[in-house]
């Protein structure tokens, strides 16, 4: 009896269970799984989208290498993960994991502060039992992971042959390296690693690292010697880390023949920098029978060493060189401006020039032909007065340099120029306000045709410290020159003010009468809102825009505009000038609105159904500023 009353409840149990399983809902039949079907090298793409700096290849330090912005420990976590996903993804995530490698600090996230808490708790109880034992609660948690990641590499040989590059941060490397010793000696593939600033001195704590990067990283691509590394710079001579591919050699004492012979048995080298190099001058570029010739370079960079634009050449005029030569910076050498024209026109490949001087004299009188490039589009010409020109409020040395390179970008004479560095505060207006044409010049063929490319100009005063902006976007010429609005000629004349409290310039214009920025067009106009404004734009003032006195533009209403003479004669108050911002058409130069004649008609007609249609007759076809 007592058996058959708990069967009872047990039948009910069921069928309340059973009730619960029919209510639920049916099973979805599984269909096609197209993210098992991706090949690696898809998903490789995914993971580096999930962990941005896994990407970084670049051969420089942790804390000036670019990257995205985010928290990079928790990018790693996240990227950690996804070996839980599938057992497939295991594979490619640690290749994506490991192959870049950087340690951060701390956390660039809330989470900081959570882990800050529970580190002081560990501080408080670091006696407790069941602490892990690989916890020290007093170690630097940037310190600690590194410890951990040696830890792995040694315990996982296959993890190591994923690691290419190891970044970190500054206290870490220089106090840390028995720990990172350890870590590159699992690494026989690594590419690059900071290291500590002793391993370039020859210091004599960093032996043991040094001596694990002989022997299991032979395939290193950067490095750098610094004074005291001399006795190792000879190693390269004999067939050490044959796949460098940038080279930086500072205050180093060489001899140029041990010199060449190193650089000779690095047949990837790239990239060269040399900084104050006392032996390096000309005679390192000359052709001798029992030594090899100095490699030909993709990147070379000459800081305060005995070099001249004769030397220069030498290297350059070679054919190996003069089409792999496409970076070159030149700081304090013995190369003037005046010479630079022969270097910048035979480097064929040439895109990136960088030229720092200070300068004590004014270039010469004589004709120096225009810096002249077809495929340079990145320039550094930050030419400087010295001391006792800087704070002198006149003409300064420097001048005639920045005037000779406007004098070739007017001239066109570098077409592809699209980004340039400058140390003159006045430079745009060289370009901006160049002096105007003779007026029988104007429809000549030999005239200049002036500034007419898309450039961007980073300007920064000898007292200043950050870089002001300027974008140049030019208008096309169109109806004979005259300049129509931005609107109708579809190359919007840009005006880039930089960050508030900085110099603001001007940077694309339709120019005055004559001027060599665009000859025949009319005088500075304002087109700001001169469409689409609708009936509420009835009570805005009509302006014209002036020069302030100081490189700058003012508005000042038409109607208080009062000029004796203008280049079209006598203007009345109230009159329509030509060339004005109230002239429809913005013509100058003594031109005057063609009158509707029988013998224009038809010209008129098509003028009259385009933007002169629109306008006419609305009461609103002078600037609109507001």
């Amino acid at each position: 009896m007592p058996m058959r009353f708990l069967s009872h409840f047990r039948s009910k149990s069921r069928m309340v269970a059973d009730e619960k399983r029919a209510r639920a809902d049916p099973p979805v039949l599984p269909g096609r799984d197209f993210i098992s079907r991706l090949p690696p090298a898809v998903l490789v793409n995914i993971f580096q989208f999930v962990c941005p700096h896994t990407v970084d290849r670049s051969y420089v330090v942790s804390e000036d290498a670019e990257i995205a912005d985010g928290c990079m420990l928790c990018d790693l976590t996240d990227l950690a993960n996804c070996c839980l996903v599938r057992r497939t993804w295991r594979e490619v995530v640690q290749e994506v994991l490991y192959s870049s490698i950087r340690i951060e600090t701390v956390h660039y996230c809330p989470r900081e502060d959570e882990l800050e808490l529970q580190r002081e708790k560990w501080a408080r109880h670091k006696k407790a039992k069941g602490r892990p034992k690989y916890y020290d609660a007093e170690e630097d948690p940037p310190a600690a992971r590194l410890r951990l990641l040696a830890d792995s590499l040694r315990e996982t040989p296959r993890l190591g042959r994923h690691v290419e590059f190891i970044k970190l941060p500054y206290m870490v490397r220089e106090n840390s390296k028995a720990d990172l010793a350890r870590a590159v000696s699992a690494c026989p593939n690594l590419k690059y690693v900071d290291l500590p600033a002793g391993f370039y001195n020859g210091d004599a704590s960093c032996a043991t690292l040094r001596q694990e990067l002989f022997a299991r990283c032979p395939a290193i691509r950067h490095m750098k010697y610094n004074p005291g590394s001399e006795h190792f710079f000879q190693y390269l001579g004999q067939r050490q880390w044959l796949m460098l591919e940038s080279l930086e050699l500072k205050e180093v004492k060489l001899d140029p023949t041990m010199l060449r012979s190193a650089l000779a048995n690095l047949h990837y080298l790239d990239e060269l920098s040399v900084v104050d190099v006392t032996s390096f001058s000309d005679s390192i570029f000359n052709s001798v029978s029992h030594v090899p010739d100095f490699p030909p370079l993709r990147s070379l960079k000459l800081d305060r060493v005995d070099v001249t634009s004769a030397g220069l050449l030498t290297y350059v005029e070679r054919p190996e060189v003069r089409h792999t030569l496409s970076k070159l910076s030149l700081a304090r050498t013995g190369v003037s401006t005046e010479d630079l024209h022969r270097v910048v026109w035979t480097a064929a490949q040439l895109k990136t020039l960088a030229i720092t001087q200070t300068v004590s004299h004014a270039l010469p009188l004589t004709p120096i032909p225009p810096l002249t490039s077809i495929t340079l589009t990145t320039l550094h010409f930050e030419i400087t007065p010295t001391h006792e020109y800087a704070e002198h409020f006149g003409p300064k040395p420097s001048d005639s340099h920045y005037s000779y390179l406007a004098t070739s970008l007017l001239a066109n004479a570098l077409p592809a120029l699209r980004i340039l560095y400058v140390r003159s505060p006045s430079f745009v207006e060289l370009l901006t306000l160049a002096p105007p044409n003779p007026a029988f010049a104007q429809g000549s063929r030999g005239a200049p045709r002036g500034f007419d490319q898309p450039l961007e100009v980073y300007v920064k005063g000898l007292d200043e410290t950050e870089w002001a902006f300027t974008s140049f976007a030019p208008g096309e010429e169109v109806l004979g020159g005259h300049g129509l609005p931005a609107e109708e000629t579809g190359r919007a004349a840009s005006l880039d003010w930089v960050r508030p409290g900085a110099r603001e310039s001007i940077a694309s214009f339709v120019s005055r009468p004559g001027s060599m920025a665009f000859p025949g067009a009319g005088r500075p106009t304002s087109h700001f809102s001169l469409r689409g404004l609708g009936a509420g734009a009835e009570g805005a003032r009509r302006s014209v825009v002036i020069g302030d006195g100081m490189g700058g533009f003012l508005a000042v209403p038409s109607e208080a505009l009062v000029r004796s003479r203008s280049s079209d004669g006598l203007v009345s108050q109230g009159q329509t000038r030509p060339g004005s911002s109230t002239s429809m058409m913005g013509n100058g130069g003594g031109f005057s609105p063609p009158q509707r004649t029988q013998a224009r008609a038809s010209h008129g007609d098509m003028r009259k159904s385009g933007w002169l249609a629109r306008h006419s007759g609305t009461g609103r076809v002078g600037d609109l500023w507001r």
